[in-house]
């Protein structure tokens, strides 16, 4: 019988992260790392991996860093083939990324008759289209070793509509198309 510590142990396995430098690729990093994990750190271009590299040095894992425009198929194309140029192991892909938009972009948290099908596009593409593509891209690679896993990312809101009210008196918002991709997402991965 294996042991909790045992079945939590990474040692010798990569983990593959996108959005890698936000709040939550931080801490799943830094865990992975913890249990002997090694890590490919995936986000936008221009990212800075700078403070998450320094936090991991402590692990003595192998890290990578790849910039990706997510938004885009041809970098989406560019990530995998780097993957399997470099023949990076991967076993276990976490689609953690999100586009959650700012407060300024436009047709993005605004009322739902001014929120427009290019934001719409957008979050589709990033949080639902690149999880889908980025599986299916980096499946063989997840199946050489026999134990692969992926690992998406959703929200509670793909699954209840948000509450607005939570929302007053300040600059955020939940906009249709983001609980709409993470609904999609979790469809996904069932």
């Amino acid at each position: 019988m294996r042991t909790v510590q045992q079945l939590m142990d990474m040692s010798g396995r990569t983990t593959l992260i996108t959005g890698a430098t936000g709040g939550l690729g931080q801490y799943m990093a830094e865990t992975i790392a913890e249990l002997g994990g090694d890590l490919i750190l995936v986000d936008r271009l221009e990212s800075n991996y700078s403070p998450l590299k320094e936090k991991l040095k402590q692990y003595r894992c192998h890290v990578e860093c790849i910039d990706c425009d997510l938004e885009n198929d041809e970098h989406r194309a560019k990530l995998t083939q780097e993957i399997i140029d470099n023949e990076f192991p991967i076993d276990v892909l976490i689609n953690n990324a999100a586009f959650g938009g700012t407060t300024d972009l436009q047709g993005w948290v605004t009322p739902f008759e001014d929120q427009t099908v290019d934001t719409w596009r957008r979050a589709i593409e990033v949080n639902l289209t690149a999880s889908f593509d980025l599986s299916k891209a980096l499946l063989p690679q997840l199946k050489k070793n026999g134990n692969g896993s992926i690992i998406n990312i959703a929200s509670i809101y793909g699954v209840s509509g948000p509450v607005h009210s939570m929302y007053e008196g300040t600059d955020m918002g939940n906009p249709a198309a983001y609980s709409v991709s993470k609904g999609g997402l979790i469809q996904l991965t069932r």
